[in-house]
């Protein structure tokens, strides 16, 4: 047998449903073939953190491979990392972790042949960007001087949400950074909703995206957004004192309210003030019993016995012998 279909219930009302009020929404939604349920939770990125051990875990290999100048091995075990970290930026220490495994790299490239000393002071500048920067350790280059640029950015979100770059919040409009890869998210209410690592150069403009709900999430159906919920059936409940209004809604589009009336529960008292069911079968039993006596009285079954002799005439009867008359 298939399930019936689920429609979710928004309480328009900050009111609590009452039982009356969820016997009525129940009868209405049997009457109309659906299954209401409350609205789903808002969904949020599934974070592994397990991935944030296994890039640790890599970048401890490939600095030990760095000090046994084993240039394979530590590339091997970088690149490793490398592909991690870029695969989950929704991590959130993603931005830490990413300096860090790009100063690892640039300690490779000045260290082990081949040597390319540029494009290590390139990833000390992008890893600085990343986290703000930090003091070299031992066997580590030093970051060259930083190169501020301003980099304006743009989006369309409520008040709920909150713009970060590389786990900072900023407003739209210009922001401060340094050139070179950067880690972008959104959050909600302090969730995280959106991540990715962006490239930013001098002026470039950033559109950050606007994170679309679930469908018939409580973001989705939240008041006001009501003109793009994206829910292809929901319904809106608002409770009175001995009335259920029951609105159909369809995406955007609600249907005029249905007024459905409240029939309370019987109290203990109801009941006790009820005609018990006893008394009413004891009716029926006296009437059973004198419909009976009745009868049995107008078929003389309680008159006195005769002791009188009676005689019966049996009435005249007819000869077979023929009738002669004599002249």
């Amino acid at each position: 047998m298939d399930a019936l279909p689920e429609s979710p219930v928004v309480w328009v009302a900050e009111l609590p449903s009452s039982e009356d009020s969820k016997r009525a929404l129940e009868g209405w939604a049997r009457a109309k073939g659906v299954r209401v349920a409350p609205a789903q939770a808002n969904r949020t990125p599934v974070i592994d953190h397990e991935i944030s051990v296994r890039v640790e875990n890599e970048l401890a290999k490939a600095k030990d491979a760095i000090l046994a100048a084993d240039t394979d091995r530590a590339e091997a075990r970088l690149a490793a990392a490398a592909t991690l970290i870029r695969l989950h930026p929704e991590l959130p220490h993603a931005p830490w972790l990413r300096a860090e495994v790009d100063r690892a790299w640039a300690t490779r490239l000045v260290r082990l042949e081949p040597k390319d000393t540029p494009r290590a002071l390139q990833l000390l500048l992008e890893s600085d960007g990343l986290d703000g920067g930090r003091v070299p350790a031992m066997g580590e280059p030093s970051s060259p001087p930083r190169n501020p640029i301003r980099v304006r950015f743009d989006w369309k979100v409520d008040a709920r949400f909150e713009v970060r770059l590389d786990t900072r919040a900023i407003a739209p409009g210009e922001a401060q950074t340094t050139s070179g890869d950067h880690h972008l998210s959104v959050t909600r209410n302090g969730a995280l909703v959106w991540s990715a690592w962006v490239a930013l150069a001098e002026g470039t403009p950033v559109i950050v995206p606007t994170p679309l709900p679930e469908p018939c999430s409580e973001d989705d159906l939240a008041a006001e957004k009501r003109s793009t919920v994206r829910c292809p059936r929901w319904i809106t409940i608002r409770e009175g004192a001995d009335s259920l209004q029951v609105g159909e809604c369809h995406g955007a589009a609600c249907d005029v309210p249905l007024q459905i009336r409240l029939h309370p529960a019987p109290t203990t008292e109801d009941a006790h003030r009820r005609w018990p069911a006893w008394a009413t079968w004891s009716i029926v039993g006296v009437a059973a019993v004198a419909i009976g006596t009745v009868g049995l009285v107008a078929g003389g079954a309680f008159e006195p016995a005769s002791r009188e002799t009676r005689f019966v005439n049996g009435g005249v009867r007819t000869s077979n012998v023929p009738i002669v008359s004599f002249r």
